[in-house]
């Protein structure tokens, strides 16, 4: 199955990039963030499709090859606020 994901900074500011001409130009917290993305969704029967990192989110689509526990996500999830 298929998970659409999205992890707010705390009081939506800002952190991860701003806007410059149309496009989001990351700040080090949203290089850091995108990394963080790529490590803590990295496991067997799981990868992520594509992410974008916002100015102060970011989505992402992850693929679930087999039916891992409920607890893996939120695991994955809490692993990957912890690095940024």
């Amino acid at each position: 199955g298929g998970y659409f994901l999205t992890i707010c900074a705390r009081e939506r500011l800002p952190v991860f990039g701003r806007v410059e001409r149309d496009a989001v130009v990351r700040t080090a917290l949203g290089e850091l963030a995108a990394a963080a993305i790529v490590e803590a969704f990295d496991a067997p029967g799981e990868h992520v499709e594509t992410f974008i990192v916002m100015p102060d989110h970011l989505h992402l689509l992850l693929c679930r090859e087999c039916e891992a526990p409920p607890a893996r996500l939120a695991q994955a999830v809490q692993t990957c606020k912890a690095m940024v």
